[in-house]
């Protein structure tokens, strides 16, 4: 079992930015992406337990998400389609 975070971005796509062996570590790595905030495109980040990653059933459950926006509140907050 692992952990992993992950951002969601205002393009639809999703980006791992850090895997952890404990639960302990990955919560304090996703409270403070959490603290700084955005950057670019994101919208949200995600905190991940990758259940049977050494196997081919290989599953995943989100354990915690964090919106900074929705695709319509960062499009009205860019109306340039651009991050500032």
């Amino acid at each position: 079992m692992s952990f992993i975070i992950s951002f969601e971005d205002a393009l639809d796509h999703g980006t791992t930015v850090d895997n952890f062996d404990t639960l302990e570590e990955a919560q304090k790595a996703f409270q403070g992406y959490i603290k700084a905030g955005p950057e670019g495109y994101d919208i949200g980040v995600e905190l991940i337990e990758v259940i049977n990653e050494d196997t081919e059933d290989e599953d995943w459950e989100t354990l915690e998400y964090h919106e900074w926006f929705t695709q319509d509140s960062w499009r009205e907050a860019h109306p340039s389609g651009y991050p500032d």
